[in-house]
């Protein structure tokens, strides 16, 4: 009963710390991730580690990762912060599952924070026209365009600035 509720089928000894730098490493070489994932993954990594890094793979249970999230929610920080180092925890555990480090996944049992969404806003038809008409009287021509695509599509400041 032990040994399955801990998940320790091999009574592997590798840390959570130690393994997710294999994991990141695995990930890079085999080419599954550009390098700013990587980078992002590595930043993640090191939020994990910071409070589960010294557990054993075969440590990790259920409590343990709830109380995690529930402590840095605690600490003040945003359910987003929180949720994106929670899903790396999950793909590398899922990845241990594979590898046969531990017998199940506890990180498929728990549920991260609800990331609360902002209300989109949006500007009436009488503002669009006003910023269309004043993106048409700037001097550059492309800032215009800008707008009007943005106007017209939908489009995100992202997408609009990513333009060529």
């Amino acid at each position: 009963m032990d040994l399955e509720r801990k998940g320790d089928a091999f009574g592997s000894k590798i840390t959570v710390r130690d393994f997710l730098d294999k994991f990141i490493d695995y990930k890079e070489d085999g080419l599954l991730v550009e390098r700013s994932t990587s980078n992002h993954y590595r930043k993640q990594a090191k939020v994990i580690c910071r409070y589960l890094g010294s557990y054993r793979l075969s440590d990790v249970t259920v409590p343990v990762v709830s109380g995690w999230m529930a402590q840095r929610l605690e600490e003040g920080y945003a359910p987003r912060s929180v949720s994106k180092p929670f899903g790396l925890l999950r793909q590398a555990m899922d990845f241990a599952v594979v590898l046969d480090l531990v017998t199940k996944n506890p990180c498929e049992y728990c549920k991260p924070p609800r990331i609360q969404r902002k209300k989109m806003q949006v500007l009436d038809r009488e503002e669009r026209t006003r910023m269309l008409k004043l993106a048409q009287a700037a001097e550059p021509s492309r800032l215009a365009l800008a707008v009007e695509l943005a106007l017209t599509t939908g489009m995100r400041r992202g997408e609009i600035c990513g333009l060529r």
